[in-house]
């Protein structure tokens, strides 16, 4: 009997022992936090050092199940990825979170981590996916007891909301102004001893100011655009004025001041360089130089900047666009394999069936294919430099052998630069001159010859080196066959000419 009392004893005192360790090591987690949540750490330490903090956060919480250490070493990062606009990294990291949010019902990061993933896709231009995420954040903010970053939460879902009517196909200007008023009203309301009250301020009377230039009301853009600089200009980050002399530029534009435009792009780009943020804002500073060197008739600048702008649209569709894509199988993967091992039976049967369809297709194609042309009579794809999208590839195994010997015929003539290349593309494919002289009849031989030349995938450089100019010129060839052909920046060129028959 004393032998028990003494063993339960032992076990109270280690747990005692165990529990004062734990509170220890989460202080100790919790001033990592603290350093973590300075609103001037990233400019004081940089964003490597952030991550290292974050991850270090990370595996400390996890070690102790310390959920707030792991939801707010997971916010940290899924933020900074976004800052810098390295959005698969940041929808890598989203799911585990939300997961455990959920599970330990922790309202708040449930909806900031909502609130985060919906910022990125709207950003990225998914609109469904972003209002899904955005709009559960506002009901769980709205539903339940989330004191703590309220009105942060709730000022930026607005912000979001505004830009998901910008980015939409049939744009909202009233919708997006009202939601962004929503977003500036609801930042006021932040406790003035919040450390991010006047960013979050300062952030939305730009963004308002943006909105205002657009619409060329320029009292109330310079109205929104002065706020912002009179709350900042005592911060030691000084990237949010990128947008800051973007703006001044453009207004000057307006204005056609153009000589000052240029000082003031001038000086976003410098900060542009400073912070390392390129894309959208390089884009954007850009466009508005274009703008400026045509008010004063340089036009080879003008052409110079415009093709800068093309460069950077064609990488924000394509390659941005592929990345995004992964990252979202890669979400849907962590959340399926996290309710896996809820459902351990059920998916097991869920492979075996997929197994014995796959087994069951693969027999079907290999009976259909019995007969069929070898691989060596089949157009080889990969060896061509990929000159065919994988749409194109798939259709080809299907093209009659003269079919796929033309393709090679017109693939040799532009790689042995030989001119008379559109002449025989004209001849295999007729209606794709007719279809694009439909859509706009103004088109010149030269646009007709580069458009089959997309057609058939060849990239920049290699319709340079055919065409015996530049990069930069076929560049902005590009840019001005899309104006004439109405193809929206969102979408590929090369995409669209896949398609147009």
């Amino acid at each position: 009997m004393k032998t028990k009392i003494l063993f339960l004893i032992l076990i109270l005192f280690s747990n005692l022992f165990y529990s004062q360790d734990k509170i220890q090591q989460q202080k100790s987690i919790d001033s990592l936090i603290a350093i973590v949540a300075d609103k001037n750490a990233i400019v004081n330490k940089g964003t490597k050092e952030m991550l290292r903090l974050c991850t270090e956060i990370y595996y400390q919480s996890k070690s102790i199940d310390y959920n707030n250490g792991i939801l707010s070493s997971i916010y940290g990062m899924g933020g900074i990825y976004a800052d810098e606009q390295n959005y698969e990294e940041a929808l890598k990291r989203i799911p585990e979170g939300l997961t455990l949010a959920e599970e330990s019902k922790d309202y708040k990061w449930w909806a900031k981590l909502l609130m985060i993933e919906g910022v990125i896709y709207s950003n990225l231009g998914y609109s469904k996916r972003s209002r899904e995420a955005l709009d559960k954040s506002l009901y769980i903010v709205n539903n339940f007891s989330v004191k703590d970053d309220r009105h942060f939460i709730v000022s930026t879902i607005y912000e979001s909301i505004a830009i998901n009517f910008s980015t939409a196909p049939k744009a909202n200007n009233d919708s997006m102004v009202f939601y962004l008023h929503k977003a500036y009203v609801e930042s006021k309301k932040i406790e003035k001893k919040y450390i991010y009250r006047n960013l979050r301020v300062a952030t939305f009377a730009l963004n308002l100011g943006s909105i205002y230039v657009e619409r060329n009301d320029i009292g109330k853009a310079e109205k929104f655009i002065n706020e912002f600089e009179l709350i900042m200009k005592n911060e030691k980050d000084k990237s949010f004025f990128i947008q800051f002399y973007n703006l001044k530029g453009l207004i000057e534009n307006k204005k056609k001041n153009y000589t000052e435009a240029i000082e003031y792009f001038k000086r976003s780009l410098q900060l542009i360089h400073e912070y390392k943020l390129f894309s959208r804002e390089l884009k954007d500073v850009y466009k508005g130089m274009a703008e400026s060197y045509l008010g004063l008739n340089d036009f080879k600048n003008q052409a110079l900047y415009l093709s800068k702008v093309q460069n950077i649209t064609d990488s924000i569709s394509t390659a941005e666009k592929k990345i995004l894509n992964n990252a979202i199988s890669t979400q849907n993967k962590s959340i399926k394999e996290t309710q896996s091992s809820k459902n351990y039976n059920y998916i097991i049967a869920v492979v075996l069936v997929l197994i014995a369809a796959s087994i069951l297709y693969i027999f079907v194609e290999r009976q259909k294919t019995k007969g069929k042309a070898s691989k060596n009579n089949e157009l080889p794809v990969a060896d061509e430099k990929s000159y065919f999208s994988d749409e194109t590839s798939q259709q080809g195994k299907e093209k009659p052998e003269k079919e796929v010997q033309i393709l090679r015929e017109l693939i040799e003539l532009v790689q042995s630069k030989d001119k008379s290349f559109h002449l025989k593309f004209s001849e295999a494919f007729p209606e794709f001159d007719q279809k694009l002289l439909t859509i706009n009849p103004t088109l010149t031989h030269s646009d007709l010859e580069y458009c089959a030349l997309m057609k058939l995938k060849f990239e920049t450089k290699e319709i340079a080196q055919y065409k015996n100019v530049t990069i930069n010129s076929v560049e902005s060839k590009k840019y001005r066959l899309r104006k004439k052909l109405n193809i929206p920046t969102n979408i590929d060129i090369y995409t669209w000419m896949l398609k147009v028959i």
